[in-house]
């Protein structure tokens, strides 16, 4: 009994197996065909089968364990989501600086000198731009102790897979434990206990029958 307390048996479920296959079935042996130890360990054998049973049912699975510290996954996730604002960014300046030279290259004759100039000096604008975003993607990455973007980017994807990976696991080992659960709260119903205790029954049922006054007389002895 304690053992199966041990294993996660609820007590209640416990105390049911006890009640009806030690107790009751004791009580009723006794009645029927006197004192016979024999047959009541037979009933105890029985009752520890049952246990054994649910023990084997309500055992969990181990709890899945990530292959990396989730704080850290958390930490390359925030810093991921603005890497990619930035690159984000950065391509769009990338296609203001291609527009603005697309206009720079058909900008063209004597009296086009100032507007040549306004597209240069944006031109010029940009690309510091660009590389201001570059600077702030590469300091971001090494504050994080990585030596660049590209080996952020590839650390990030690899561990996007082992957490995808703990996930799925998590998700099969939470359904596991809810069909665990369910079985539990159901009677023992295997054939496997039902044959024992057919046979349990059987083998009580050859023991010579001796009267309870008979056992009474014994004991004053």
């Amino acid at each position: 009994m304690d053992v199966a307390l041990v294993e996660g048996v609820p007590e209640e479920d416990i105390l049911k197996v006890k009640q009806e296959e030690i107790t009751a079935k004791t009580v009723q042996s006794i009645r029927t065909h006197g004192w016979l130890p024999d047959r009541l360990r037979q009933i105890i054998r029985g009752a520890k089968d049952i246990l054994q049973e649910m023990i084997f049912k309500f055992k969990l699975p181990p709890k899945p364990v990530p292959k990396i510290d989730l704080q850290e996954w958390n930490d390359m996730w925030i810093l991921m989501e603005t890497i990619q604002k930035q690159s984000q960014e950065m391509k769009h300046t990338q296609q203001e600086i291609s527009s603005l030279k697309k206009q720079l290259s058909e900008t063209k004759g004597f009296f086009k000198g100032k507007e040549r100039k306004s597209l240069e000096s944006k031109i010029e604008q940009a690309e510091k731009q660009e590389m201001r975003i570059h600077t702030d993607m590469e300091q971001n990455v090494k504050q994080a102790g990585y030596p660049d973007v590209q080996s952020f980017t590839k650390a990030y994807h690899k561990s996007e897979e082992l957490v995808r990976e703990y996930n799925k696991e998590l998700r099969e080992w939470k359904n596991q434990t809810a069909q665990k659960k369910e079985q539990t709260s159901e009677p023992p119903t295997k054939a496997s206990v039902l044959k024992k205790l057919h046979s349990y029954q059987q083998e009580g049922r050859q023991q010579p029958k001796r009267s309870t006054k008979k056992k009474f007389k014994d004991m004053e002895r």
